[in-house]
């Protein structure tokens, strides 16, 4: 019985070395995305520069007192992250993992891709002489076997980074910005009176430039001072509208004194109660005026940048030169 060859395909002598060698370029180029090769070969190349930078320290310290704390040897821990590893290998991983996840206070996302990177980089040194998931030292011979990257040691501090960057209420870390002090918002507002005072705001006849300078720092000290007054996240301030804003109140008598009040409904977790931020609840404030604090007085600001807004309407900048031909135009014209 014959067989019907495939003669679309070309036929290719087939050597144990060509084999080999698209065995390598395809491992070379389909073992990872892209990107993690760019993070992992990132990771890597930070962890040296760091411990280039520690052994520098711990030598200059070791040049004045004449003794090495911990008698490290500095010379082997230099070659922690070279072929082969040594005994300072999973010291100095631990070491740079401590210096980004504890110090610089990154997540658990950095501690992994860390981990995952020298891991990487051990499985391939040398063959795969130091792949695999065990790892020990022998203490008499100063030989490593096994990869450092998934020495016990590591693996517990991984899990201690996880637990860290899982933990919740006030024992979480928090990477958004803190909350702005008072003496760093009377340097802004100083800042802005400066550039643009309060009389300039109340002008009526004003250039292109005097305008978007005023509406530039109006808007800055109505935004700061009130999201300072009320104790409030930028977003939620984002949301306020002209319905939440009852002007010209009084207080009950003998006093009388006026004040406008606010209606915080958009902020977050008030519906629900939930998030570790605390439950944030719909609530209403009275603004009152701050003599003794002008840089903070929101009773100023906000009014005074309301009527700056009812000047210069969106509208009347979207359709002003419209509406200025036909009032204003000369006839003929």
């Amino acid at each position: 019985m014959k067989t019907k060859s495939n003669t679309n395909n070309a036929t290719h002598e087939v050597t144990l070395a060509s084999l080999a060698q698209t065995e390598s370029e395809t491992r070379h180029k389909w073992s990872q995305a892209d990107n993690t090769k760019i993070n992992y070969k990132g990771y890597v190349a930070c962890a040296a520069r760091f411990l280039d930078d520690m052994v520098s320290v711990w030598r200059k310290r070791h040049s004045e007192t004449g003794v090495c704390e911990d008698d490290i040897d500095t010379d082997l821990l230099a070659q922690a992250f070279d072929n082969p590893p040594n005994k300072y290998s999973v010291t100095a991983l631990l070491n740079f993992l401590t210096q980004k996840c504890f110090v610089e206070q990154h997540g658990k996302s950095t501690g992994q891709g860390i981990q995952a990177a020298m891991a990487r980089m051990w499985d391939k040194m040398d063959g795969q002489k130091y792949a695999g998931n065990h790892y020990h030292f022998d203490k008499s011979t100063g030989i490593v076997t096994g990869n450092p990257a998934r020495a016990p040691s590591v693996k517990e501090y991984i899990k201690c980074i996880n637990t860290k960057s899982s933990a919740k209420g006030a024992a979480a870390v928090r990477h958004h910005a803190d909350a702005m002090r008072i003496e760093d918002l009377i340097k802004i507002i100083e800042y802005s009176k400066h550039e643009c005072s309060c009389e300039e705001l109340e002008k009526s006849t004003v250039s292109a430039q005097e305008l978007m300078q005023m509406i530039k720092y109006g808007l800055a000290r109505a935004f700061f001072t009130l999201g300072f007054t009320l104790w409030t996240r930028n977003f939620e301030l984002c949301g306020l509208q002209a319905c939440n804003i009852e002007w010209d109140l009084q207080g009950p008598a003998l006093y009388n004194v006026p004040y406008f009040r606010v209606h915080l409904d958009g902020r977050k977790g008030w519906q629900s109660k939930q998030g570790w931020d605390g439950p944030l609840e719909s609530n209403y404030y009275n603004i009152y005026a701050q003599p003794d604090s002008p840089d903070i007085d929101m009773y100023t600001y906000l009014p005074q940048w309301i009527r700056l807004l009812e000047t210069y309407t969106t509208h009347s900048l979207h359709r002003g030169g419209a509406q200025y031909r036909f009032m204003f135009a000369p006839i003929g014209r």
